[in-house]
């Protein structure tokens, strides 16, 4: 004989399935859809820091001065880079620069295009607007960074979040702070 006990679900069951099926749709779907060059200002933070660290390794072990170099052309990329100064063997008043490249250690970054570079600052004055476009971080033989503010700035949809990255000399790194610090008098 066939059984006519047949189980079935119930339209609350169902229900209360659906519901936590959405329920979790509704925490993972912005993470499934993010843009990926909508990327966190704290990851550039981070690149921008370890190239510092590199910049600073090359110049206390080589006892060469060596530079970040930011390179914020308009309608281009921003591109920052590490390059080691040298005396010019024909002029020995004059340094030339060679760019760092190494098959181990990330020696150039390109930001996102959601990422602007606003300023770079040595004391009030603009590096972008003296050097049209490129500005520079030098670091000395014995490790000391120079101190520089960076205003960058994200572009969401018509909206700007600012952000300033200040070098701290003696650690050698890059401080985070929120919105545009002033740069010193």
């Amino acid at each position: 004989m066939l059984s006519t006990n047949k189980r079935a679900f119930t339209l609350i069951e169902i229900i209360v399935v659906l519901g936590i099926v959405a329920f979790v749709m509704a925490i993972i779907s912005p993470r499934l859809f993010r843009k990926k060059d909508q990327v966190k200002v704290e990851t550039i933070f981070r690149e921008f820091n370890n190239l510092l660290s590199i910049a600073r390794q090359e110049a206390v072990s080589n006892q060469k001065i060596c530079r970040l170099r930011i390179k914020a052309y308009k309608n281009l990329p921003v591109v920052v880079s590490i390059e080691e100064m040298e005396v010019d063997p024909e002029k020995e008043n004059k340094l030339i620069s060679k760019t760092i490249f190494s098959e181990y250690l990330k020696t150039e970054y390109i930001l996102p295009q959601n990422i602007k570079i606003e300023a770079v600052y040595l004391g009030k004055q603009n590096l972008l607007e003296e050097k049209k476009g490129e500005a520079f971080c030098y670091i000395s033989t014995d490790g000391l960074v120079q101190d520089i503010l960076i205003h960058i700035a994200k572009v969401k949809d018509d909206l700007q979040e600012k952000y300033t990255f200040k070098t701290d000399p003696f650690l050698g790194e890059f401080l985070f702070l929120d919105g545009f610090l002033r740069p010193e008098k």
